[in-house]
């Protein structure tokens, strides 16, 4: 038992021997492929995976998140230590994701909403109504589209039949209240504004 004992010992001490010798031939492999350099490409991929999670998570931009883990990749890559493939597949499985995603067209849509909201200003409760401004207005339209050899003033005529046929019109004894008084119309528009 002793033998055994002192046999284990030694081989301990050669373990621990050979340790120690490959720790440092680790270090100066590091060293050689760029020690401080590889540090900051490792440093730079942390912050651009950081970065990509907030892009993605707080603003919902896959469009940069998918750039900056693009970035990440590239710089794990460069830093040539090959303890980060499994970092490196990882990020590929995601940025396959993200790509797989359907691209949105953000700046026509907020586009389309500024013009639903400049439209919200010319909405008016009695909109349906034909006002004699408008009459006016319809009327030197037909002036407009006769001289093109359109009719709209008979056009606008059997519109306007049809819509006399569409509908009735009931008298009763009192007068029938307002479907959205004027005092919540504007809160009716700011909401939609909103």
């Amino acid at each position: 038992m002793a033998r055994q004992r002192q046999r284990l010992e030694e081989e301990r001490a050669s373990m621990r021997q050979q340790g120690r010798q490959m720790d440092r031939s680790l270090a100066e492999m590091r060293q050689r492929l760029g020690g401080e350099k590889s540090q900051w490409r490792v440093a730079e991929a942390e912050y651009l995976l950081s970065l990509a999670n907030q892009r993605l998570r707080l603003a919902g931009d896959p469009a940069t998140a998918l750039e900056a883990l693009t970035g990440a990749d590239e710089r794990l890559r460069d830093s040539g230590d090959p303890g980060w493939s499994g970092v490196r597949k990882t990020l590929a499985r995601e940025m396959a994701e993200l790509q797989a995603l359907p691209q949105v067209d953000q700046a026509g849509l907020y586009a389309r909403l500024g013009a639903l909201e400049q439209r919200l200003d010319q909405l008016t409760p009695g909109q349906g109504v034909l006002t004699p401004s408008a009459h006016a207005a319809a009327a030197q339209a037909g002036e407009a589209g006769q001289a093109e050899g359109f009719d709209l003033q008979r056009l606008w005529h059997d519109l306007w039949e049809g819509f006399k046929s569409l509908v009735v019109v009931r008298h009763h004894e009192r007068p029938v209240a307002a479907m959205l008084p004027p005092s919540q119309g504007y809160f009716l528009v700011q909401n939609l504004r909103l």
